[in-house]
């Protein structure tokens, strides 16, 4: 079977997935030593990728969230991270955001128009994703409870931004650290809505910008760290990876793990 096969099977039922037959399917092309099934409310079951740390000690867990409605092995930065983190120390999981679409025209209103800056939707259409995304994190982090050390959160894309409004809900759930990649939200006062959260966390942040970086989260990475010198965050850093590829990748990963030793993670 393709990888791009695989990949589909992976994106389909990641999800919930209550029916047997379904996780049979899945599992058949699934490597069982990274696979793990997570209860959630209501006996909802989700499928996480996991790789054991590959060190005599571990660092703590990480857990991974690639771009809205893409797969984690669909992202090359949030599959690179998810198979190097083991080498030095992490138990990392990986899983998908809830499948509902996040649009520009589902974000304003309205929808479209001749403004350039329309207003955007009330914060009660976007708690059902929240909700979603919550129900998903906690059977995840029931999962990483098991395991000793720090907690370190990893969200690329329209995730980040969606994964920062749940942290300002419950703050009680803060993990130790934050990286986020290429972080955005595709509606004009949301995606600053994003940065003014990134620079008043009190969280310690990476903000990782690729040259893959898309018009939305090109167009605050500026803003972004004027924001974190106002609110005098100590903890941000924001750090630019050139290039495309393997050696992009590479940077990626050599960032995460410098940044990660200086926090004493």
């Amino acid at each position: 079977m393709r990888i791009h096969s695989v990949f589909l099977l992976y994106a389909s039922l990641m999800i919930a997935a209550p029916m047997a037959t379904a996780q049979d399917d899945l599992q058949r092309y699934i490597p069982p030593e990274h696979t793990e099934w997570l209860t959630g409310e209501n006996d909802a079951r989700y499928l996480a990728l996991s790789y054991a740390e590959m060190t005599p000690y571990v660092r703590g867990a990480s857990l991974l969230i690639a771009d809205w409605n893409r797969h984690p092995l669909q992202s090359p930065s949030i599959s690179r991270l998810l198979t190097t983190m083991p080498d030095f120390g992490w138990h990392t999981f990986a899983f998908v955001a809830p499948p509902e679409p996040l649009q520009t025209d589902m974000l304003q209103v309205p929808a479209t128009g001749p403004s350039e800056y329309p207003q955007p939707v009330n914060d009660d259409v976007l708690q059902p994703l929240l909700d979603d995304l919550g129900k998903r994190l906690a059977a995840l982090q029931q999962r990483a409870d098991a395991l000793p050390g720090f907690r370190l959160w990893v969200a690329e894309g329209i995730s980040a931004g969606m994964l920062l409004r749940w942290l300002q809900q419950h703050p009680e759930q803060m993990p130790d650290g934050l990286i986020v990649i290429d972080a955005y939200m595709p509606q004009y006062q949301l995606n600053r809505e994003l940065a003014k959260q990134l620079a008043e966390t009190t969280l310690p942040v990476l903000d990782l910008v690729t040259d893959s970086a898309n018009r939305w989260a090109a167009s605050t990475v500026e803003y972004r760290r004027q924001l974190a010198h106002k609110n005098q965050h100590l903890s941000y850093r924001q750090q630019r990876l050139y290039g495309r590829g393997a050696p992009a990748l590479r940077q990626l990963a050599a960032s995460v793990k410098g940044w990660t030793k200086y926090q004493g993670f």
